[in-house]
């Protein structure tokens, strides 16, 4: 059975007619998971899913941990390595791509090595990742050559006091050490807060410069006060992608309800003694963009502010201090080429991740009905 959500390519109150797809759908095409039944279907936290040319798909439960693989129509095949500190085990898997040869490669910070399997799960090769700067808040890319970047805090230039800068080091195939791309620093031009959720973070509408790594082995960078970004190469800008935008408004009861979150964060200081963060204003209409994306294929995608709805959720417990957080938009990405070429919009349903993107597919992990992760997939059409 396949689900389809119907959106159009770049229409939309922040976009400018259609883009180079024309008229889109998405259609759901493969669903991996399940409630309860055997152990190879039920996922605690899907950490990465990476999809093979031959339509296979490996996907890594990062709380066991365990990594395995599914053929086409989503058959569970084998496991892929196993938790422990030998060759071919892992213990904290950070990280997971697709090489250019078709195999897996992993970023394992618990053994602090990089490990590569074979599309059938042999074991490879592993290699160091490095001294101990290798460890919070990591991320794994590759380029199309086969070179590998983790991202990461760079201790080396850090500065007593200061939050270190962030770079993707870089690895050859082999494990050699080629250098190391510095990124721009992302905190929030204002103080603000973060929800951590099922979706990603949501902050309150703070305007900041954001990322990504594109696998032709470009650095994205776009401050989302305005819709652009530029795609930069050798720490030279090689092109800049300005797109047409009108700012969203944010709607009474939306605005609203962040304020009663400004309010509530103030009193949490005040009553732990602390002085509140000088917060800004709820603004009345949101920034551009709230996060950038790579695609494996080289294309570049912008997850964009839209229009919230009211989820109807029921009321916290009497007990729950907590304000309500009801006003939501679905997560909307415009596409673009990865030489900038504007493709089209699609919209997810709430409380969905998104783990991969390419311009004919896109992986999710979503909440089924028993509030269990799946892997789900959408066909773009």
């Amino acid at each position: 059975m396949t689900a389809a959500i119907a959106c159009r390519g770049g229409e939309g109150p922040n976009t400018d007619g259609l883009g180079a797809w024309g008229e889109v759908r998405l259609v759901e095409d493969l669903r991996i998971g399940l409630s309860e039944g055997a152990e190879e279907y039920l996922f605690g936290t899907i950490g990465a899913i990476v999809q093979l040319p031959d339509g296979t798909v490996v996907i890594l439960d990062s709380q066991v941990p365990i990594i395995r693989r599914y053929d086409a129509e989503g058959v569970y095949m084998h496991d892929i390595g196993r938790g422990g500190e030998g060759p071919g085990e892992y213990t904290r898997v950070q990280g997971m791509v697709l090489l250019p040869d078709r195999d897996v490669a992993i970023w394992d910070s618990g053994n602090n090595r990089i490990t590569v399997f074979a599309p059938d799960g042999t074991y490879v090769r592993s290699f160091s990742a490095g001294d101990g700067g290798y460890y919070s808040g990591s991320t794994l890319r590759v380029d199309r050559e086969g070179n590998l970047y983790m991202y990461n805090v760079d201790r080396e230039n850090a500065v007593a006091g200061q939050f270190p800068p962030r770079a993707y080091f870089k690895v050859s195939p082999s494990g050699e050490r080629l250098g190391k791309i510095t990124v721009p620093d992302d905190e929030a031009d204002t103080p603000g807060f973060v929800f951590a959720t099922r979706e990603g973070r949501l902050s309150n509408f703070a305007t900041r410069v954001l990322h990504t790594f594109a696998t032709t082995g470009h650095l994205v960078v776009g401050h989302n006060a305005t819709y652009s970004f530029t795609v930069q190469g050798d720490g030279e800008t090689l092109f800049e992608v300005t797109h047409p935008w009108e700012p969203v408004p944010l709607k009474p009861e939306e605005k609203a309800e962040w304020e009663a979150w400004v309010q509530y964060f103030t009193n949490n200081a005040r009553e732990r003694g602390d002085d509140p963060p000088d917060y800004t204003p709820i603004p009345d209409t949101k920034p551009a963009f709230m996060d950038l994306h790579a695609g494996v294929d080289g294309t570049i995608w912008v997850r964009r502010y839209a229009e919230a709805h009211d989820r109807n959720r029921p009321p916290r417990p009497a007990d729950d201090p907590r304000p309500s957080f009801d006003w939501w938009q679905l997560p909307t990405l415009d596409a673009f080429d990865e030489e900038g070429t504007f493709l089209g919009s699609v919209e997810l349903p709430n409380e969905t991740w998104v783990s991969a993107l390419h311009s004919d597919w896109i992986w999710t992990v979503q909440p089924n009905e028993d509030e269990e992760n799946v892997a789900v997939r959408y066909r773009i059409e």
